[in-house]
């Protein structure tokens, strides 16, 4: 673990060298390592959030996104306005930085990221329908590209995290895995061989993903307690862009 927190210190170093350095709110690690769902040969990913300067915002510049490539992995760097979107979007891959255990944070933006946890769960759960859906589509999507080892197991992943998400748990146990499933997991992303279509695994992961699908329609989305999100996450966002205009 002492290798992934040395590597997303290496990571922002790197970022340092490309943006101003109060520019970065911090770098945070998305991936398997997240799920329980890690091995030897695993990347080590990350995320970063961006905090525009004033000259941006005024000039309508194109907000910052961008992905940089490195030996150990790679690294996506977003606004804090487009985080906050595809946070609101239920996208897994990013919402789950909110809930990882390896980050590193500017010091000048440490209480900006206490009070953006500090919601944490409600972003989690911002469009509960929507988050089924996108789950599920992504599950989908994965198989569709093939039923290898690697892909099924993405996909059972996911149904797993559905099933978890459906009874509302808290976010960080429906993203991880038991020791019991990652065994099982990584036996079959490492074989990886490739199933056929009417395979009883292949059957099953389809079928679960499927009822779970159905499920979440009972679902519902409570719009005054988005709206209180929105407003509190507006204000975060300002006094995150205070902080960078008062250090530029």
């Amino acid at each position: 673990m002492d290798k992934i927190r040395q590597t997303l210190s290496n990571y922002f170093k790197e970022l340092y060298k490309i943006y101003p350095k109060n520019s970065i709110l911090g770098i945070f690690l998305y991936g398997s390592q997240n799920y329980n769902f890690d091995w030897e040969g695993s990347d080590i990913d990350a995320k970063a959030i961006y905090i525009p300067s004033k000259e941006e915002i005024a000039l309508l510049k194109q907000p910052t996104s961008k992905e940089y490539k490195f030996d150990t992995g790679h690294v996506e760097i977003k606004d804090i306005r487009l985080m906050w979107q595809m946070w609101k979007k239920q996208n897994l891959n990013f919402v789950e930085i909110l809930f990882t255990d390896y980050f590193l944070i500017n010091p000048m933006y440490i209480n900006i990221w206490i009070n953006i946890l500090f919601h944490r769960e409600e972003i989690a759960r911002y469009d509960e329908v929507y988050a089924i859906t996108s789950a599920y589509h992504q599950a989908y999507n994965t198989l569709k590209q093939g039923t290898t080892g690697k892909k099924i197991a993405n996909a059972i992943r996911i149904e797993k995290y559905l099933s978890d998400y459906i009874q509302s748990k808290p976010y960080k146990d429906c993203m991880r895995l038991t020791d019991t499933q990652k065994n099982f997991f990584i036996d079959l992303k490492i074989r990886n061989d490739t199933y056929d279509e009417n395979d009883p695994l292949v059957k099953s992961v389809k079928d679960n993903l499927y009822e779970k699908f159905l499920v979440s329609n009972d679902l519902k989305v409570d719009i005054d307690r988005q709206q209180e999100l929105d407003k509190s996450m507006t204000y975060i966002i300002i006094d995150a862009l205070r902080i960078r205009e008062k250090n530029y």
